[in-house]
């Protein structure tokens, strides 16, 4: 399971966590474009997107993303 951004007490994050399901334990995985909360990710067996969210000062972020679960990198799509 992948959890990405969302906001702290410190402001909007732009971390990526995977819970390993075996043990139940988080690993960080990276931080990955622009910080942001209330945004839409979904995936496939190869694939994460990340799609719009919002700033801390009210910008609305709309942009597409992609990370490689594969090659554990990020694609900015537009």
């Amino acid at each position: 399971m992948y959890v990405f951004g969302g906001e702290t007490n410190r402001g909007e994050s732009s971390d990526l966590f995977v819970l390993d399901l075996g043990c139940l334990k988080w690993q960080r995985v990276q931080t990955i474009v622009e910080s942001r909360r209330s945004c839409v990710m979904w995936g496939n067996d190869q694939n994460l997107f990340v799609f719009g969210g919002a700033k801390g000062n009210g910008a609305i972020l709309n942009d597409l993303v992609r990370y490689d679960i594969g090659k554990a990198h990020m694609i900015d799509c537009f």
